[in-house]
C-alpha cells in the first residue's frame, strides 16, 4: 500500500518535470529564432561611397556579430564592372576608422578594367 502511495507521487512529479522541460525547450528555441532573425535583419553595412563607370568604392562595418568579406565586396564590383562590359580589379583597402560598438570601418576601391 505505501509503495502505490508512493508511485503516484512519483508518476506526477515525473510528469511535471516533462512539461517544464518541455516549456523551457520550446522558450529556448524561440528566442533562438529571434536572436537569429534580428541578426539577418541587421546585416552588413555596406554603402558606395563613390561611383563611376571605371571605378566605384565601398565603405563597409566589419563587426563582431556581422561582417562582409573582400570577397564578397569583390563580388559586388564585379557586377557594377561586368554591366559596363569591363571587369573589376582591386586597387586599395583601407582600415578607416575602429569604434567599440560597431567594429572596423573598411574602404575598398576598384578600377573597371578592360
Amino acid at each position: 500500500m505505501r509503495m502505490q502511495r508512493h508511485a503516484r507521487y512519483l508518476s506526477s512529479q515525473t510528469r511535471f518535470i516533462f512539461r517544464r522541460y518541455a516549456a523551457v525547450a520550446t522558450a529556448a528555441k524561440l528566442a533562438s529564432l529571434a536572436l537569429l532573425a534580428g541578426c539577418a535583419a541587421i546585416g552588413p553595412d555596406v554603402k558606395v561611397v563613390s561611383e563611376s563607370p571605371t571605378q566605384i568604392e565601398y565603405t563597409a562595418w566589419c563587426g563582431t556579430q556581422n561582417c562582409i568579406t573582400k570577397e564578397n565586396i569583390t563580388r559586388m564590383a564585379e557586377q557594377h564592372c561586368q554591366a559596363n562590359g569591363s571587369s573589376a580589379k582591386m586597387v586599395d583597402w583601407v582600415l578607416e576608422e575602429k569604434d567599440i560598438g560597431r567594429g572596423e570601418r573598411f574602404t575598398y576601391k576598384f578600377n573597371c578594367a578592360r
